[in-house]
């Protein structure tokens, strides 16, 4: 009875003073401060390469029949990658930067339908016409966000067609440059 009480006692005041009725363990924690930063991103490439066009004669027996142009060309796209602050968005705008288009031609430059992961933006519809004389162009995808393409970027198709026939002349080989660009809405 002598022990009980006194194991009782013992227990009390181990129990008072805080002491753990298990082996004592020792323990210590750190901590490790860090940012992140997630830059502004605005990348873009054209991955493959536009056929030449040509317009000539429909051929042999087709006397009075329209010109003949090479067929639509849809072996580009595009690839962007972009990260822009909340809120904001950009577009991608397609224009003639070197090179004219011969006159009595009319050169336009569609997009198919976006796509990847995050905001990848939405096509315009009619894409974009460039004749000689107006080679300025617009937006051919709006509304980018945060995105990324990867490798399923829209599809360019250009199409080359006789505007006027009558303001056809012949010429050498043109060399155009159509540049695009990706850029926050209204810059």
């Amino acid at each position: 009875m002598k022990r009980t009480k006194c194991f009782s006692l013992i227990m009390a005041v181990i129990l008072a003073i805080g002491l753990p009725l298990t082996a004592m363990g020792l323990t210590d924690t750190t901590t490790d401060v860090f940012t992140i930063t997630v830059d502004e991103v605005a990348e873009i490439a054209v991955q493959g390469a536009v056929t030449d066009f040509t317009v000539s004669t429909p051929g042999a027996g087709s006397e009075g029949d329209a010109l003949s142009v090479t067929a639509a060309d849809s072996a580009t796209s595009l690839e962007y990658t972009s990260t822009i602050a909340t809120g904001n968005t950009r577009d991608i705008t397609a224009a003639v930067t070197s090179g004219d288009i011969p006159v009595g031609l009319n050169l336009n430059i569609t997009s198919g339908a976006p796509g990847g992961t995050g905001t990848v933006g939405t096509l315009v519809a009619l894409g974009q016409d460039f004749s000689n004389g107006d080679l300025t162009g617009g937006n051919i995808i709006t509304g980018v966000g945060s995105c990324n393409t990867a490798t399923s970027g829209p599809t360019l198709t250009y199409t080359l067609t006789v505007a006027n026939i009558a303001n056809v002349i012949v010429t050498t080989a043109t060399s155009i440059t159509v540049t695009y660009t990706l850029a926050e809405d209204g810059v």
